[in-house]
């Protein structure tokens, strides 16, 4: 069975962008096969790479602030060749980067975004992506099945 690891990012105390956190605890609560791992921090970091080579599929989960608002966007990622600097903080594509130059591994990515509307300090997700959030864990849980077809 492949591996999934299912690495959402995001700070609760700004309001939308805790939607990783949320969405995690409600896949958490479908019942996922155990074969998938969720993981959770407040921004994607370099020392996330140990963790995602264990991987055979990577679903990178966050909330967006570009786009039409409320849209959920279920997009391949590649890497890109390109480290950040001087941040600490990496994108989906930089992390698959450093995957491939220091693990040797090359999973199959995919990062779900919904696009949200409240970034400012708070706690709680605004109601227009709270109304979303049902349909967003829908759109990570349908990668989770087409990965683990046996499962299906």
């Amino acid at each position: 069975m492949r591996k999934i690891i299912i690495l959402g990012w995001g700070n609760s105390q700004r309001q939308d962008d805790g939607l990783a956190r949320i969405a995690l605890e409600r896949l958490e609560l479908a019942g996922l096969p155990p074969e998938v791992e969720l993981v959770h921090a407040d921004q994607l970091l370099p020392e996330h790479a140990a963790i995602a080579s264990q991987g055979d599929v990577l679903i990178f989960v966050d909330a967006s602030t570009t786009g039409p608002l409320g849209e959920i966007r279920v997009e391949r990622v590649f890497a890109d060749g390109k480290f950040p600097s001087p941040s600490h903080h990496l994108s989906p594509s930089s992390l698959l980067t450093l995957l491939q130059t220091v693990y040797g591994a090359a999973p199959e990515a995919y990062c779900a975004t919904l696009r949200g509307e409240a970034f400012e300090f708070g706690e709680g997700l605004s109601a227009s992506t709270e109304e979303l959030l049902p349909s967003f864990v829908t759109e990570i849980s349908r990668i989770v099945r087409e990965q683990t077809p046996l499962l299906a």
